[in-house]
């Protein structure tokens, strides 16, 4: 049976419904790239006033030293998450709610782990703790926010003209952001969860990865 024709209101509703799913995630973004650079204060600042030197030069194993800070970062940053998921709980979406609370504690989970040890790697381009965290967290909106919209963009682009070329760039664009970049990740998965009422939340493209067909 082939479907009905959607009502002029259908759509309206339907590019309101995107409207705000997309500014929700967004928002979302711009907080945890804030989040995830403020891990980088405490790092450059001990590096810049010879603390961690000391410490190492005292016969404190490195490993432990990383070990330390990532577990602390990561317990910390899992009180926000949670604090997040409560926040999205209480907002009532489908997606978000219900069967799907689960997948997104996980991606969550999944992304503070990623997200931590990104900060660590990029904190060494620093020596002063306020230019870390401007820095960072620019570094960390750019490439999580407009990597998101762009893939969205082309995405939807294909839907309507249905270009081979147009689908092989967003699929490049994705494989590429989904390795170098978790508030990518963390964007494509919210987005997919927020529109996947009816569809399995363990699904993997709901988690930001690739379907195992393609």
């Amino acid at each position: 049976s082939h479907p009905m024709p959607s009502l002029p209101t259908e759509l309206s509703e339907q590019i309101d419904n995107a409207a705000g799913n997309l500014l929700l995630v967004l928002l979302t973004l711009l907080a945890m790239s804030g989040l995830s650079a403020s891990f980088s204060a405490f790092l450059v600042a001990e590096a810049a006033s010879s603390s961690k030197l000391v410490q190492l030069a005292a016969g404190a194993p490195r490993l432990a030293f990383w070990v330390a800070n990532y577990a602390f970062d990561f317990g910390l940053s899992c009180v926000v998450l949670l604090s997040t998921v409560l926040l999205f709980s209480l907002s009532g979406l489908p997606g978000l709610t219900g069967g799907s609370v689960g997948a997104l504690c996980a991606l969550l989970i999944a992304f503070g782990l990623s997200a931590v040890p990104l900060t660590y790697c990029l904190h060494f381009l620093y020596n002063d703790e306020m230019e870390a965290l401007q820095g960072i967290n620019t570094i960390l909106t750019t490439v999580g926010i407009l990597g998101f919209l762009v893939v969205w963009i082309l995405e939807s682009i294909y839907n309507l003209l249905l270009s081979p070329q147009i689908l092989k760039v967003a699929t490049v664009m994705k494989a590429v952001l989904r390795v170098v970049s978790p508030h990518f990740c963390l964007g494509r998965g919210i987005f997919q969860l927020i529109g996947s009422e009816g569809v399995d939340p363990w699904e993997r493209e709901v988690c930001a990865l690739p379907h195992s067909q393609g």
